[in-house]
C-alpha cells in the first residue's frame, strides 16, 4: 500500500541508475517506502546488466550525466532490450536536451525534485505502458 494513495502506482520493480552513491541510496529508501522494489546500478553498463538479468524491471530511472555511456544512451539501449520500457531521466542541467535526446514517451525530472513528482511520472508512464 502506498503511503499516499493519490499517487499509488501499484507495486513495481524499478531500476535506478545513478553514479552518486548517496543519491542512489536516498532514492531507494524513498521509493521503497511507497511499496516498490528498487534495483540499483552505478553506471549504464551495470544498468544494462541488471536489465538483462531481471525481466521484471518495469521502469528505468536514470541520471543523464553518467560516466562512460550516458543516460541518453542507456535508455536507447534499454529500449532495444525491453521494447517500450518506461524511462524517467533526471539531471541537474540537461533538461533542455530531453526533447532531442530522450526516447519517446519518457519523462524528465530536474534535480532536485519532489518525491510526489517522481511518483506522478511513475504512475503516468506505467499506466500508459499497461
Amino acid at each position: 500500500m502506498s503511503l499516499n494513495p493519490r499517487l499509488d502506482t501499484g507495486a513495481t520493480t524499478m531500476l535506478v541508475v545513478e553514479d552518486r552513491a548517496e543519491l542512489r541510496d536516498s532514492l531507494r529508501f524513498l521509493i521503497e517506502r511507497h511499496g516498490h522494489e528498487v534495483l540499483l546500478a552505478a553506471s549504464a553498463e551495470e544498468g544494462l546488466a541488471v536489465l538483462r538479468a531481471r525481466p521484471d524491471v518495469s521502469l528505468l530511472l536514470t541520471d543523464i550525466g553518467l560516466p562512460g555511456l550516458d543516460g541518453w544512451g542507456l535508455a536507447r539501449q534499454a529500449r532495444v532490450l525491453r521494447g517500450q520500457l518506461p524511462v524517467i531521466y533526471m539531471s541537474g542541467h540537461a533538461g533542455a536536451e530531453w526533447q532531442a535526446q530522450g526516447v519517446p514517451d519518457s519523462a524528465f525530472l530536474a534535480k532536485p525534485f519532489a518525491m510526489d513528482d517522481l511518483l506522478g511520472w511513475m504512475k503516468a508512464l506505467l499506466g500508459a505502458a499497461r
